[in-house]
């Protein structure tokens, strides 16, 4: 059984490891939505790979991913015809020149 905990009324799941002879951790996250009308639980893969110096920052680093999935997901920002006025911002200040 993999270990959980609930944000939002969403259940997240992970799981880190040490792959042998590694010296980081590496791991993943998933959200498992409450269940639709019809009864049915949809499950949504996050975060992206990543290598970390213990399971602990592994573990937070994957929460992190979810939970910021998860406020996306309820805010309405997931949908691929949103944007977070953040991200556009980030995104118009990295195309700037600076002189």
């Amino acid at each position: 059984m993999l270990p959980d905990v609930y944000y939002r009324g969403y259940r997240i799941v992970w799981d880190t490891r040490q792959p042998s002879g590694i010296i980081f951790w590496t791991g993943k996250a998933a959200v498992v939505m409450p269940a639709d009308a019809s009864g049915v639980k949809r499950i949504q893969r996050v975060g992206g790979s990543g290598y970390f110096l213990s399971e602990t920052e592994a573990r937070d680093h994957f929460l992190s991913e979810a939970k910021q999935w998860i406020d996306n997901e309820i805010d309405g920002y997931n949908s691929p015809l949103r944007f977070r006025p953040d991200s556009i911002e980030r995104h118009h200040a990295r195309n700037q020149h600076n002189p």
